[in-house]
């Protein structure tokens, strides 16, 4: 986001909506879009809203003018109203137009001929309608009448035996009664809405001419007697003739748009709302709470509405997913069908009829709105429409932004030495005799029994470390190994910056890549030695048979800034964009123009934002770590709180994806509080801690080693030696030597203060509306 204002709405609204989506949505699914040819994901649940508002499209055309507004005052209210959708009145209609509408049971319900005059709404008509409050017909209907405030009667009908409905040869809801020199009716949602709308836009015309345009016939055979309307004109409206040229597209947009509606959309909700008995159940005794069935059924009929409904409506809905060939996963049936829609919408107009709603936008969001509260589909729909009229302009990527060099040398800035000069590993004996020394002196505190890693490494492990390290292992052994590879230094914004470069044999090799390979903490350089012959010479290490179409790497490896070899920042502000501005430079000097990135912990961040900042020099980019900044930031550690809350309050599946995910996760609900601590530590108050690092080598092991056995893998804490045994013993003591003999510790902690501390690294906010997991379970 490059604009402060940009900055606020995430703020504003993803906490909300994130929160909501917790507490509401079950389903744990990603709803993916294209804007210009890219895919995005968006969370589910942005905002949702309940079949009470009296005007959801008002209320939604409310909310985003608001958002779209620049004042904080409004961008508060934005937030605020996105809590209001979920049932409190927000519209833009004049209260007065929305009349009190009364609920029936049928037998209460008096003659429509004898209603009061001031019962009339804008049509001067009284309108009665018998509906189902789980029909989705019946919920676009509802929504035609709220969002143009025309006032009615409801009579909820007995789905089982239908006995307000008897009169009626049509034994289908919605019915809609008036009087009008006896009654009439009018049968089917769709003319209904015709006939409504005509009336409204054609107030000269006369109910005869009406009647007659919308003639109808029943069909009185076959399996549909009694269940089909016949009316060529049911989704026409009758208009003045010079009005129906000049919007002659449109009409056919919006018919073809309400029958896409009635013959396909409409059939995507129930098999998705009912898809087992236990939401089938959860949805009917909702239907039964907000339509006040108690109030208008006597209690066994209530009763054997909300059991024996659920039951048929779960056998309806796997008909219906048979009938029109739904796929096994009713979501993405219902998520390709959302996406007709939104293309046909498109990125250029808030809604089908442009800046106004016509019926196709009405009867799209009106035929799932009965089912809306606690029924995990709404979500997304709502999701999805909120995506397509507001997020696709958040997720633009905005311009990149200027990039100054630094410098973090000692004292005033000097001009860098740009010679790249070799170096050998040596470290003096005298350093070895003082590391034996302190490792002799090293005391090692008793464990809890049983306690495996629950509390660090045991007592048991670090006494096999250090005696190890005191026996067996041998320095300088490392170091020829180590010296094997061609390590060189260069200076780079006042720093020396210490890098391995192995190119392929000479003339091996056709086709041959450059490729940048960046550690992390409690890592280092070494971290890739096992790797560079297999990427410099793939065919001696049998990795590759035809030689002819061979690839090899020209592989580079630098230490970070304050690791290793690489010197200390001497300044603030060294952090992973910094680090990203000075290894571009580096592959400058190596003149390498386009390469390859693969980065592991913080070396995923700062290959990720070469990749960002630097796209044309860029082929691909590989990262062991996906990273999204703010769900990690301390200050946002609510944010994480998330999953783990998900996790805990709803008990997905065990053999489900996202239960092998959380449990996986460094920020489950366990690892949250006990694999974290040293993120904090480090982001606060590195030096502190770091001085005890530097002053006794088991310690610094204790630390550095736990690391590897509980971010390996969250079963090594149950194997023997905390799963250390899974390495061998040379490696993991060379790790820690490396950091010992470059007294590298303190300041490679302070990459972490460096980063929570540095605003410039929010570069990535672009892409950091997805929670970790979430933007995981996507790119799989």
């Amino acid at each position: 986001y490059s604009t402060p204002k940009e900055t606020v709405k995430l703020v504003l609204l993803f906490p909300l909506s994130l929160c909501l989506r917790g507490l509401v949505d079950r389903s744990y699914k990603i709803w993916c879009t294209v804007d210009n040819g890219r895919s995005f994901a968006l969370r589910q649940s942005q905002v949702f809203t309940s079949a009470l508002c009296p005007n959801i499209i008002a209320a939604m055309r409310q909310f985003l003018r608001l958002l779209t507004s620049s004042t904080p005052r409004n961008l508060l209210l934005a937030s605020a109203s996105g809590i209001l959708l979920t049932g409190t009145v927000v519209t833009a209609l004049p209260p007065k137009q929305l009349l009190v509408q009364r609920r029936y049971a049928g037998s209460d319900a008096p003659p429509i001929e004898k209603t009061s005059g001031d019962d009339l709404n804008a049509l001067g008509i009284h309108l009665r309608v018998y509906q189902y409050h789980n029909c989705p017909f019946c919920s676009k209907l509802r929504a035609f009448l709220q969002y143009f405030g025309l006032s009615y009667e409801l009579v909820e009908v007995n789905p089982l035996n239908k006995k307000q409905i008897g009169f009626s040869d049509y034994k289908k809801v919605p019915i809609v009664t008036f009087d009008h020199g006896g009654t009439i009716q009018l049968n089917d949602s769709s003319l209904i809405i015709s006939f409504l709308q005509s009336r409204l836009l054609n107030p000269q015309e006369s109910f005869e001419s009406l009647l007659n345009f919308y003639h109808s016939t029943l069909v009185e055979e076959g399996k549909r007697k009694g269940r089909e309307v016949l009316c060529p004109n049911k989704y026409r409206l009758m208009l003045p003739e010079h009005t129906a040229k000049v919007n002659d597209e449109a009409l056919k947009e919006e018919m073809k748009w309400r029958q896409w509606v009635d013959d396909k959309f409409v059939h995507l909700i129930s098999p998705n709302v009912y898809r087992n008995l236990n939401e089938a159940f959860e949805a009917f005794r909702w239907f039964s709470e907000v339509s006040d069935w108690d109030k208008v059924f006597s209690t066994w009929e209530r009763l054997m509405i909300v059991y024996a409904g659920a039951t048929a409506m779960f056998f309806v809905s796997k008909r219906l997913q048979k009938k029109y060939n739904l796929k096994t996963n009713l979501r993405e049936s219902l998520y390709e069908g959302c996406n007709e829609w939104l293309d046909a919408i498109g990125p250029s107009r808030p809604f089908l009829g442009g800046q106004q709603p016509n019926l196709a936008d009405i009867v799209s969001s009106g035929s799932h709105m009965s089912k809306a509260i606690w029924c995990s589909i709404f979500v997304s729909i709502v999701s999805m429409l909120v995506g397509c009229l507001l997020l696709p302009k958040w997720l633009n990527d905005p311009p990149l932004p200027e990039v100054s060099d630094g410098y973090f040398g000692e004292g005033a800035w000097k001009a860098d030495n740009e010679l790249v000069v070799p170096l050998r590993i040596s470290v003096a004996d005298s350093e070895l005799d003082d590391l034996r020394q302190r490792l002799e002196r090293s005391i090692i505190p008793d464990s809890i029994e049983d306690a495996k890693l629950d509390y660090g490494l045991t007592g048991d492990i670090l006494t096999k470390i250090r005696n190890y390290w005191l026996n067996e292992y041998d320095w300088r052994k490392a170091e020829e190994s180590l010296n094997a590879f061609n390590h060189y230094q260069t200076e780079i914004e006042g720093l020396s910056i210490h890098f391995i470069h192995e190119k392929p044999p000479a003339d091996k090799y056709n086709h041959v890549y450059p490729i940048l390979l960046v550690h992390g903490w409690p890592s280092s350089f070494f971290e890739y030695a096992k790797l560079i012959k297999m990427l410099t010479d793939p065919l001696s290490e049998g990795l590759e048979s035809d030689r002819s179409n061979a690839i090899a790497f020209q592989v580079i490896v630098p230490s970070l800034p304050g690791y290793a070899f690489s010197q200390a920042p001497k300044k603030r502000g060294c952090g992973t964009l910094a680090t990203a501005r000075i290894f571009a430079k580096l592959m400058d000097r190596l003149n390498l123009k386009r390469y390859i990135l693969q980065g592991t912990d913080w070396g995923s961040i700062v290959t990720t934002t070469m990749a960002q900042l630097y796209p044309d020099r860029i082929i691909g980019l590989h990262v062991n770590m996906v990273v999204v900044i703010p769900f990690i930031y301390p200050k946002l550690w609510p944010m994480l709180l998330y999953d783990a809350a998900v996790n805990i309050l709803f008990k997905p599946k065990k053999d489900s994806f996202t239960n092998k995910l959380i449990s996986t996760s460094l920020f489950s609900k366990s690892s949250l509080t006990t694999e974290t601590g040293y993120m904090h530590i480090q982001a606060t108050k590195p030096d502190s801690i770091g001085v005890a690092m530097i002053d006794s080598p088991m310690g610094l092991a204790a630390y550095i080693l736990e690391k590897y056995s509980c971010w390996s893998h969250r079963d090594y804490t149950n194997r023997p030696l905390g799963g250390l045994a899974e390495f061998t013993m040379d490696e993991l003591i060379t790790q820690v030597m490396i950091y010992w003999v470059t007294k590298s510790t303190p300041s490679s902690m302070r990459y972490y203060k460096e980063f929570f501390d540095n605003k410039n690294h929010s570069i990535l906010l672009r892409y950091e509306v997805f929670a970790l997991s979430q933007l995981v379970t996507t790119l799989l």
